[in-house]
C-alpha cells in the first residue's frame, strides 16, 4: 500500500447540489450523481482503510485529489467531516464572512491532536 495517492483529474469539479425532496423522499440531482459517478471512474489509486487524510486542490480546469492513511487516531467524534463542514460554513456565511465564496481553504479534524492544526493556523498568520 502506498504512503498516499495523487490522482489528477481534468474535468471541471461541481459542488454538489441540493436534494430534491419530493412525495417518496429525498432525490440526489442527476448532475451531481454524473459528477460523482466521473470522479469514482476517475480514480486510479488504491482503496485505504481505516483514517485517512484528504489534500484537494480546485484548479481552473480541473482538480487534484491526495489521498492516505493518516497517522492521527481514529476519531471519537461521529459523522462525516465533510457534512459538519457545510452546516458550520452555512452557519456562519454572511456572519463572519460576507459570502462563502471567500473561503479559499479548509481544514478540518475530528477532535484528534489538536497541536497539529495549532501548527497550521499558525503558520497561515504568519503569512
Amino acid at each position: 500500500m502506498p504512503d498516499s495517492y495523487l490522482q489528477v483529474y481534468d474535468i471541471p469539479a461541481r459542488s454538489k447540489q441540493r436534494a430534491f425532496v419530493g412525495a417518496r423522499g429525498a432525490f440526489t440531482p442527476k448532475r451531481t450523481l454524473e459528477f460523482e459517478q466521473k470522479v469514482a471512474e476517475g480514480w486510479t489509486g488504491p482503496t485505504f482503510e481505516g483514517p485517512v487524510y484528504m489534500i484537494v486542490n480546485l484548479l481552473s480546469g480541473g482538480f487534484t485529489v491526495e489521498i492516505g492513511p493518516c497517522p492521527l487516531e481514529k476519531r471519537p467524534v461521529r459523522g462525516d467531516a465533510d457534512n459538519y463542514l457545510k452546516a458550520i460554513g452555512d452557519g456562519l456565511n454572511g456572519i463572519a464572512y460576507k459570502d462563502d465564496k471567500q473561503i479559499v481553504l479548509i481544514v478540518c479534524a475530528l477532535d484528534t491532536q489538536p497541536e497539529l492544526l495549532l501548527q497550521l493556523s499558525q503558520a497561515l498568520r504568519e503569512k
